[in-house]
């Protein structure tokens, strides 16, 4: 937490979500102006961080600008991004070429490549898009579909794991997917394996009433995934 910005008499962000009685989201409201003090000229200041990092995880609630300024000072470290909603998406949609990875859901898909996402084959359509835009890879979380994954090598993953029993809590199971995505990255796991421990992340955040699941570990991860036969 040492290279944070401390910003005396300001709030920090907030989060406030309503669940339905299926534990999913029914409405959200977030204060994340606290972000605008991530400026450009800040984050010049971080060029040998990023750089020296394994990989830079972008939040879309950062003033665009910034968001431009992190993929141009982020050189060879690959930058991921989750547009987390469909007004986000907009926003980071002409930036999408620059990321090394972008984990939208199925509806995000298609605001960032500007076409219907109805079927599977215009899932597959709107991820061929954005590759040809110049991100490498696209991971779409499916809900209980899973995830079609594509990348500029050629790869084509549809991947699912078996449903959870009870779903307690929908919060942060997109964090967890991401989170997986990125460990699967830095630790040098092939496409098949960073997708299934994705999806383990994300079916084991689900399981909990808390956002963060106090028991997420590797080990409970891969011990989910040898259930699910991964």
């Amino acid at each position: 937490m040492s290279e944070c910005l401390v910003l005396p008499g300001v709030n920090s962000s907030s989060y406030v979500s309503i669940l339905d009685e299926r534990a999913d989201m029914l409405v959200a409201m977030s204060d994340m102006s606290v972000l605008e003090h991530i400026t450009p000229d800040f984050v010049s200041t971080k060029r040998s961080l990023i750089r020296g990092a394994a990989a830079v995880i972008c939040d879309p609630c950062l003033p665009v600008e910034t968001i431009e300024a992190i993929i141009s000072e982020a050189g060879d470290t690959p930058v991921f991004l989750d547009p987390v909603s469909t007004s986000y998406a907009r926003k980071v949609r002409h930036l999408v070429g620059g990321l090394s990875c972008i984990k939208p859901n199925r509806i995000e898909l298609g605001v960032l490549a500007d076409m219907d996402t109805d079927t599977p084959e215009r899932v597959e359509a709107a991820c061929a898009e954005l590759l040809a835009r110049g991100v490498r890879r696209v991971a779409v979380s499916l809900g209980e579909r899973g995830c079609y994954y594509a990348d500029a090598e050629g790869r084509r993953i549809q991947r699912a794991l078996r449903p959870v029993e009870i779903m307690a809590n929908a919060n942060g199971a997109g964090d967890a997917f991401m989170a997986g995505l990125v460990y699967g990255s830095v630790n040098g796991l092939d496409a098949e394996e960073s997708i299934n421990f994705a999806l383990g992340a994300g079916a084991l955040s689900v399981s909990s009433e808390l956002t963060i699941n106090p028991a997420m570990s590797v080990e409970n991860v891969r011990s989910l995934l040898e259930e699910n036969g991964r």
